[in-house]
């Protein structure tokens, strides 16, 4: 299995959308498009997607566009239909008869991937936008441009750009001989441990960032360092940039970030989650499929197979 293929399982990854690029600033096609009977319309609202009240596994897709404050987000296309999606204000009708509003975690467990990843694009942008409603350089409001993926400065004097941001960030299994390292954050929920992770810092390459937070928040140098897979994380605009690594010894001194960390073998964390002393990482993150493909190797068998007193997701 290669890079891409790995990616491909984590979640949000697997959305099989043309995003069509060039028809963003096609006004009159986007018209069509937007008139036409066979585009589908998703509406969010506040980070949040709309639950389909005739099936409890999709989002609420519109065949036709809802008045809304703002203009639709072009997101792409599939077998010739048009996808979009449209932020309603909080008075809209839709709000109170189209059901259950849902965050993007809870999407994730409900629908498929392809779905799933398509709430996420949206939310992503929508959120996006929201944080970007005024210009960075002059404080005049941003008007929307490129079908949702382009902002630009009212102010003619100024008509500063913004494009859309991510947020790198590296996780990172890290192993010694048979054993993996996991760690875990003091607010995070009781036993719970997972991969050690850290956003990248400017002018820093990726693979600096993984001996810098491992260093930083276990102690750890590392030896070999090599790429697994990517994850869009919309938690708001995070990229999540997987890692395994090997260490060149494995004495832990741990940092401020996390309250504990230690080496597990796949015996110990068999045995450490049958008895629930440990809590794996939940099967949406990145975090479980590193740690998936290394216990694998070591044992042959799939990680959610253990039996477990409490819910992966």
């Amino acid at each position: 299995m290669d890079h891409y293929q790995r990616s491909a399982r984590n979640t949000f990854a697997a959305l099989l959308l043309d995003r069509a690029a060039e028809f963003r600033e096609n006004t009159e096609w986007l018209k069509r498009q937007l008139s036409s009977k066979q585009t589908k319309f998703l509406a969010v609202h506040r980070g949040c997607c709309l639950l389909s009240p005739s099936n409890p596994h999709q989002p609420l897709l519109l065949e036709g566009n809802p008045d809304a404050d703002q203009s639709p987000v072009f997101l792409g296309t599939s077998n010739s239909q048009s996808y979009f999606s449209i932020e309603l204000p909080a008075q809209h009708q839709l709000l109170n008869d189209a059901g259950k509003l849902i965050n993007l975690r809870q999407a994730a467990s409900l629908f498929d991937t392809e779905l799933a990843g398509l709430c996420a694009y949206a939310l992503a942008v929508h959120q996006w936008q929201a944080n970007h409603r005024f210009c960075g350089v002059c404080g005049q409001p941003n008007l929307t441009m490129a079908a949702g993926h382009r902002l630009r400065c009212s102010a003619s004097d100024c008509s500063h750009q913004t494009f859309p941001r991510l947020d790198p960030a590296m996780i990172v299994l890290v192993t010694h001989q048979d054993k993996c390292l996991l760690g875990r954050q003091a607010n995070w929920p009781e036993k719970r441990y997972s991969c050690l992770a850290g956003f990248v810092e400017p002018a820093e390459s990726l693979e600096d960032a993984v001996h810098r937070e491992v260093m930083e928040e276990a102690g750890v140098s590392l030896d070999l360092v090599h790429y697994h897979s990517s994850q869009p994380w919309p938690f708001p605009a995070s990229i999540m940039l997987g890692f395994t690594a090997s260490a060149s010894n494995p004495a832990i001194t741990i940092g401020e970030e996390l309250e504990h960390a230690c080496w597990w073998s796949a015996d110990e964390i068999q045995a450490a989650v049958s008895d629930d002393r440990l809590r794996l990482p939940y099967q949406l993150s990145i975090s479980w499929q590193l740690l998936a493909d290394w216990y694998h190797q070591q044992t042959g068998e799939a990680l959610n197979s253990l039996k477990v007193s409490h819910a992966h997701r």
